[in-house]
């Protein structure tokens, strides 16, 4: 935040270099989850909605294809099929890790499964050689280390450092 500026999702992210800029290649930023049409992130890279990845496919230039995901986000299920609070999900692990991990490890193997699909239809369409794939998930989680659960206060590593993959 010290050099970009970037301290809420009021702010936006300065006229920089970045990935989904690149000339001479399309991008699209893709968020997976059902809340995804809604997060500020988008606000914040100043970018537009997500882009189906069919609507990506078609043209001959290659491209930057970013995704982040959401799959180990409590509640480690579909948004759509939730209809409690944050507060019954910290409720629900309290004092009961095991079952946190094992719903977060189910969570992030279903995100794996979806994005592989996603690079399954690149490589049907013959344009896995042609893209830059880069995946990062939303954030990390506290699963009962130091008796915390979620991801906000107090800053740890669990919870700021972001898995991120590059696949070209």
């Amino acid at each position: 935040p010290h050099r970009h500026g970037v301290l809420s999702w009021q702010d936006r992210v300065p006229e920089l270099p970045d990935l989904l800029n690149l000339d001479g290649y399309r991008s699209a930023f893709y968020q997976a989850g059902a809340d995804a049409e809604s997060d500020g992130i988008f606000d914040v890279l100043d970018i537009e909605r997500k882009r189906s990845l069919d609507s990506l496919l078609s043209g001959e230039d290659g491209w930057v294809y970013f995704e982040r995901h959401q799959g180990g986000h409590v509640p480690f299920k579909p948004w759509s099929d939730f209809d409690g609070k944050f507060a019954d999900v910290v409720n629900e692990y309290a004092g009961n890790a095991s079952a946190h991990r094992r719903d977060y490890a189910a969570a992030i193997d279903g995100a794996a499964d979806d994005f592989e699909r996603r690079m399954a239809e690149l490589e049907r369409a013959g344009k896995r050689d042609d893209t830059l794939v880069v995946f990062a998930s939303d954030h990390g989680e506290y699963l009962g280390e130091d008796g915390f659960v979620g991801h906000s206060s107090p800053l740890r590593p669990e919870g700021v450092y972001v898995p991120t993959v590059f696949l070209h």
